[in-house]
């Protein structure tokens, strides 16, 4: 049976085609690029401390909340992700979504209602906490996504050592330092037109077939309570809360450092 289970799983390998073509790697760093460039932009949440006037106690309470909420948010996205199914495939519209409430939610954030501490607070929780759920919404498909369609291991190393370091890497910087020069509606902008462009490539030109049969899952509540009980369900959110922390003390460091030179 197990001979049996490798010959059909390499009959299915052999006939999807090779992901890592130029092509594909440069629409794939591209993409990389653009949801990074995105996510590294999440330095905005510092205009609303350098900017706005937000308390450094409140925008850290904004933090906090939003991984705690995100937490519960992977494990939906991750549930319900595999048992979708329509036309368009599994993780095609995930991403969609994802990043069209993303491109929303940093609108929204760059123009706070109000000044006053408690409702840019209020405001600012909810439309974080939205914005990091949107990463998670696309993010965590498209990971997937790669998975089902490349052509084995040798296939999706590729994909792993060329275009996702890539993409990553210069899209963190290009965000760090066009939100840090240019104002809040241009990098919105420029947010939006990158995930745009770059959704709209990775969904025309990058194949999502449906290689396996998922298996059957249990029911939403019972595989809750059971992360929940889980090392790593617990001590995520704190590796989470403490990364977000270091972030601002490096921004901290860096706005330092340019008022020295």
């Amino acid at each position: 049976m197990g001979a049996l289970a490798d010959s059909a799983d390499s009959d299915v390998m052999s006939t999807t085609p090779m992901l890592s073509t130029v092509r594909n790697l440069v629409i794939l760093s591209f993409y990389n690029f653009a949801s990074t460039f995105c996510a590294a932009g999440n330095i905005m949440f510092l205009w609303y401390f350098g900017g706005f006037g937000l308390s450094y106690v409140y925008l850290n309470l904004v933090g906090l909340i939003s991984t705690v909420f995100t937490t519960f948010v992977q494990i939906a996205v991750g549930y319900y992700g595999d048992k979708l199914n329509t036309r368009f495939g599994r993780r095609k519209p995930l991403v969609v979504a994802g990043n069209i409430l993303s491109v929303l939610c940093t609108f929204i954030l760059a123009f706070p209602p109000s000044t006053d501490q408690n409702s840019m607070f209020g405001w600012t929780v909810i439309f974080a906490t939205l914005l990091y759920s949107s990463f998670i919404i696309s993010g965590n498909p498209y990971g997937s996504w790669l998975i089902e369609s490349t052509n084995g291991p040798d296939d999706y190393r590729r994909i792993a050592t060329i275009a996702s370091p890539l993409g990553t890497i210069l899209g963190a910087i290009a965000g760090l330092a066009i939100s840090d020069l240019f104002s809040h509606p241009l990098y919105c902008v420029i947010n939006l037109v990158l995930l745009a462009v770059s959704t709209a490539l990775l969904v025309t030109f990058i194949p999502n077939p449906q290689n396996r049969e998922v298996e059957k899952q249990p029911d939403i509540i019972p595989s809750l309570r059971t992360c929940m009980r889980s090392k790593e369900f617990k001590v995520r959110p704190k590796l989470l809360f403490f990364h977000y922390r270091s972030f601002i003390y490096f921004y901290f460091y860096y706005i330092f450092i340019l008022t020295i030179l």
